[in-house]
């Protein structure tokens, strides 16, 4: 399910198979000042981030195990991209990930900004 809010250029992308934290997220996101905010529960209907957005955007929460090749190599064609990336419960070990920020699962708004730190966003 593709939610759209807020403007089309340069969106925030939300990639969560959890539909309430990825609401979470955009919400707080929103009240940031974000302007535009995509959600989308299954990674199988973004398989591609190469052509899945008309703008590049601004940041990628994802939320997928990272344990499957699909979702690896997702995420690597996001980064060979220039795509800022912010991994939940993400398992950022593997050498291609352990430059990314992440969040954990119970997170806070504070702990929200503090990965937005430094991001123009």
């Amino acid at each position: 399910m593709l939610k759209t809010m807020g403007a089309d250029d340069a969106p925030v992308l939300i990639l969560s198979p959890n539909a309430l934290e990825a609401a979470d997220i955009g919400d707080f996101l929103l009240r940031r000042g974000c302007p535009g905010v995509i959600t989308e529960t299954r990674l199988n209907s973004a398989s591609s981030p190469l052509n899945y957005l008309a703008h590049a955007p601004k940041l990628v929460f994802f939320a997928f195990p990272l344990n499957t090749n699909e979702n690896k190599d997702w995420v690597k064609s996001a980064l060979a991209k220039d795509w800022q990336i912010i991994l939940i419960n993400g398992d950022n070990t593997d050498p291609d990930f352990q430059s990314l920020r992440m969040i954990s699962r119970p997170f806070s708004s504070s702990q929200l900004e503090a990965a937005l730190t430094d991001m123009d966003i």
